[in-house]
């Protein structure tokens, strides 16, 4: 298509692909149930059944009423900010790679369609990782160490183009890291911040503070890589290292935090929030004193 209507082929890829994206977003308002009870696919014992377990899995986390103090604990949560800041990192690991993929595989002495089929192993191993961290992480209900699992696969990858070591498959082996690292870490950082709003609009203010605030780091991204820098670019993979070192530290944290508020709830420390009245004790979502947390 590359002249078509006067424009060269590339912008033809964003512009089909962008008229594709919302022609799925515009029929999926359609076809997507907004409530398992709207669910037309499913019969009336299987929907008893999806909304028994979904009442089991939430407890008493429900934020179903966004009153003023509702709003106000979710803009304060300390657990949206670092999960915004870990996913901020994430996401930079995961979006940085199409700066400095070209240049490495060009220095294999690939040409330009070469190099678009040797990306591809990159993209299908870090998917059989994220397939698999994210069943094992949900069967053993544990996030936090699959999470530094991302991390510390990223930081092998950004160490090994920081240093410049060895051959050129070298630093195609660190590319393999990388993708790895961030497509683990990001989808385990966002069920791990919505397992622990609770239900509701806490959940949805959290998970768009999450996903908004963390994707903007496609501007650092797309800025740190200086093409005068090429092909050692030691800002742009300084600034990688460093993000993932962040999103490792706000992962810890986010770790230390939830444990210890378990402790404190196991010993009664949060029981003093039963002499609430019924319904603000209700609408409490993931401070309601029963809640514990997924760590």
């Amino acid at each position: 298509m590359d002249g078509v209507g006067g424009y060269e082929g590339w912008r033809w890829i964003f512009i089909v692909e962008g008229i594709c994206t919302v022609l799925v977003a515009l029929a999926s308002f359609y076809f997507i149930a907004p409530w398992p009870e709207n669910a037309k696919f499913l019969d009336p014992d299987e929907k008893a059944l999806l909304l028994k377990r979904l009442a089991l899995d939430r407890g008493n986390a429900t934020t179903d009423r966004l009153t003023l103090d509702a709003f106000k604990s979710a803009l304060t949560d300390w657990k949206i900010w670092l999960g915004m800041l870990a996913y901020f990192g994430a996401d930079h690991t995961a979006s940085a790679i199409v700066s400095f993929q070209p240049t490495i595989l060009k220095q294999l002495g690939y040409t330009s369609s070469q190099a678009q089929v040797h990306a591809i192993p990159v993209y299908l191993v870090a998917l059989v990782f994220s397939i698999t961290v994210a069943y094992v992480s949900d069967r053993v209900a544990h996030r936090y160490s699959f999470c530094m699992l991302g991390v510390g696969l990223a930081a092998v990858g950004w160490s090994i183009e920081l240093a410049q070591a060895g051959t050129p498959a070298v630093r195609y082996f660190g590319i393999y890291c990388c993708t790895a690292g961030g497509y683990i870490l990001m989808p385990v950082l966002v069920v791990w911040l919505m397992n622990n709003l609770g239900s509701g609009y806490k959940r949805a203010i959290g998970s768009a503070f999450q996903l908004g605030g963390g994707n903007c780091a496609a501007l650092v991204s797309s800025n740190v890589f200086i093409s005068a820098q090429a092909p050692k670019y030691p800002v742009g993979f300084g600034v990688g290292f460093t993000l993932n070192v962040l999103a490792g530290l706000c992962c810890t944290l986010l770790f230390l935090g939830l444990r210890r508020e378990n402790r404190r709830r196991d010993g009664g420390g949060r029981d003093d929030r039963w002499s609430l009245d019924r319904k603000k004790l209700s609408n409490l979502g993931d401070d309601h004193p029963n809640f514990r947390y997924t760590v």
